[in-house]
């Protein structure tokens, strides 16, 4: 990531504004959702951060984020923790 890209993530975290992404939530949750699938069969693999992850994106999506960008994940557990 570049300079300006963490800019731009700061600024957009500062305001809450997710809506320029530049990787979705929806992609982030099919990506978690492949690399679980491929360490389904290794037994070596503690694969509970990926699934907590996984989890988060499903319910930042289910509550109509999921074209937003990825970044509007840290929003979606502040509010979850703010309200829960």
């Amino acid at each position: 990531m570049t300079r300006g890209a963490c800019t731009d993530k700061r600024e957009a975290l500062e305001r809450s504004d997710f809506g320029d992404a530049q990787f979705t939530l929806d992609l982030l949750a099919k990506d978690l959702g492949l690399v679980l699938s491929e360490t389904a069969r290794d037994d070596t693999a503690d694969m509970a951060v990926t699934r907590a992850a996984l989890e988060s994106a499903q319910s930042a999506i289910a509550s109509g984020r999921g074209g937003e960008d990825y970044a509007a994940l840290n929003d979606h557990v502040a509010e979850l923790n703010h309200h829960g």
